[in-house]
């Protein structure tokens, strides 16, 4: 009998759980599964935002909470892209989360670069992108991306790079007093094709943390980075645990010409050898 409304169940009044039917395993019964709930949970948390949420959540201006939203979205729509690029008030646009991005949705995503955040006082340019969650990227995709007229692309979820879409990206080039920063610290290994394509970039920095070990010939081709005058180019291998001498001999070429490299303690005693 259950408890009217003015009484309550004791310890030992409460109702057992029903006992197996004849043949039914004890695990068999129906019953809440934590796991599931947990899985659920936290599916839902991962829930894609829609363009109408996306859109009240900036319309808002709480920046705080606007970029804990960016922060959590792994996909965005060409529509919530124009969104942020049209209405969007921080020069720093972190979508470090994002997990893959169509050409559409990057070609409105980078005019966040021509026109900033109509909602401040003062219009503010976008200045920088960060895409960390990104593992791979087209070469068209790339190519869109490199249009974006700020000073910074971050990409560091980036693990290996082709010709073609290093070609692409490429075109990310600095413009008169726009210095431009490109940042690849996911890349770990190169080889002599994909280093003579990033020693065209024409950027301002050139961020590839992430190499650890390079060979002479990749050394000679990377260290043409920034062409016949290399000065005010910065060149960052600050990954690298191992060097040969000959390597070494080839990408201090680099600094020689005015360029400055970013590397470890261990790997600059290297360098300063050759």
């Amino acid at each position: 009998m259950a408890p009217n409304k003015t009484e309550k169940w004791t310890e030992d009044e409460r109702p057992l759980p029903p006992r197996p039917q004849e043949g039914e395993a004890e695990e068999d019964r129906v019953a809440p599964d934590i796991d599931l709930i947990r899985q659920d949970s936290g599916e839902a948390a991962k829930r894609a935002i829609t363009e109408e949420e996306f859109e009240k959540t900036i319309e808002k201006g709480d920046l705080k909470k606007i970029n804990e939203m960016l922060m959590k979205i792994e996909s965005i729509t060409p529509g919530m892209a124009q969104t942020l690029a049209m209405k969007y008030r921080s020069p720093f646009l972190n979508l470090e989360n994002l997990k893959e991005i169509s050409e559409e949705t990057i070609r409105e995503l980078i005019k966040f670069g021509d026109k900033g955040g109509i909602l401040s006082r003062k219009k503010i340019r976008g200045q920088s992108i960060k895409l960390d969650g990104l593992g791979k990227i087209s070469a068209k995709e790339a190519e869109a991306l490199a249009k974006f007229k700020g000073g910074t692309i971050t990409l560091n979820g980036l693990t290996s790079l082709d010709a073609e879409t290093a070609r692409a990206l490429a075109k990310f080039k600095e413009e008169e007093r726009n210095r431009r920063r490109l940042y690849l610290n996911g890349i770990e290994s190169i080889n002599v094709e994909i280093a003579e394509e990033l020693a065209k970039f024409q950027v301002s920095e050139l961020m590839l943390g992430g190499i650890k070990e390079i060979g002479e010939k990749e050394a000679v081709a990377l260290a043409k980075f920034g062409g016949e005058k290399a000065k005010g180019k910065m060149l960052s291998l600050s990954g690298l645990e191992n060097i040969g001498f000959g390597a070494a001999r080839e990408i201090r070429r680099f600094e020689r010409r005015g360029g400055t490299l970013d590397v470890s303690r261990h790997i600059r005693k290297i360098i300063d050898q050759a």
